[in-house]
């Protein structure tokens, strides 16, 4: 850049706001340190969640109108499965 007597280069005029919301978008230790507090946020969620109630169950159901247990003579052919998870 080539300066003439008399003549400075324009500088953009930054509120205080505006020069924080810099600094934290693009310095790399800020964005670090932000990244630590929230990594320390999720490890206390995760160690509540050890103690927190859970609830699951599941179901098995076979639906089977064929065979010789129902007096017929089909193969099991005819076989409906119906499973279900609750978490």
């Amino acid at each position: 850049m080539v300066f003439a007597a008399g003549i400075a280069p324009a500088q953009e005029i930054y509120s205080l706001d505006q020069y924080l919301q810099f600094v934290e978008t693009n310095n790399p230790d800020v964005i670090a340190l932000n990244y630590s507090i929230q990594a320390v946020w999720q490890k206390v969620l995760e160690m509540d969640m050890a103690y927190s109630p859970v609830v699951s169950g599941s179901y098995n159901h076979v639906g089977d109108r064929s065979g010789p247990e129902f007096g017929s003579t089909l193969a099991l052919m005819r076989t409906k499965n119906s499973v279900r998870a609750l978490m």
